[in-house]
């Protein structure tokens, strides 16, 4: 428990610990934002920043054949590593208009550290042909024998489209964990 004025009350299975500090750093981490679709919860679908996690930290590959959904720059440092570690991602859905994407990039030019690594990563992924569907979203997800189907929808026509892979990454933001 924290209390008024940083007293802190901690407890074991032995005693209850008390500390009483000036200032309280509280790590908390993030929870992944995930909008739901039929079959979001089905096994091949998993979230984007957990790939992120097995990638970076671990150099594991989640699937031979991946198809990363939702928005934001993760999408491409993901489509990078899963090809940088040999994988093969099968397509990108992403929610985003192309325009977003121009509007970003624009900003990143006050950074071009960032602004070079981003441009990067988007010509390994045109090199790989890689298709993006962007204005995309995923709608349904369901089991076909070894391989997972996944159904998406473009957000301004309703137009539908079906491909077939391994695992889906999904992820639309991370939300700050407030909780103490």
């Amino acid at each position: 428990q924290v209390s008024p004025g940083f007293k802190i009350d901690a407890f074991n299975e032995n005693k209850i610990i008390q500390w009483k500090t000036k200032n309280l750093i509280i790590a908390t981490g993030t929870y992944e934002k995930i909008i739901p679709f039929e079959g979001w919860t089905a096994s091949g679908v998993i979230g984007l920043a957990a790939c992120t996690i097995m990638l970076k930290s671990h150099q594991v590959i989640p699937g031979n054949k991946i198809v990363l959904a939702g928005n934001g720059p993760l999408l491409l440092l993901v489509a990078f590593y899963i090809l940088k570690f040999g994988g093969k991602v099968d397509a990108i859905i992403d929610t985003s208009s192309k325009l977003d994407w121009i509007k970003s990039t624009l900003s990143l030019i006050s950074n071009p550290k960032n602004f070079f690594q981003g441009m990067y990563w988007m010509l390994k992924i045109i090199i790989s042909k890689i298709p993006i569907y962007s204005e995309y979203m995923v709608s349904k997800v369901s089991k076909n024998k070894n391989e997972i189907l996944i159904e998406i929808k473009n957000i301004r026509s309703k137009k539908t489209k079906k491909i077939n892979t391994e695992v889906l990454a999904v992820g639309h933001g991370l939300i700050p964990s407030t909780d103490i």
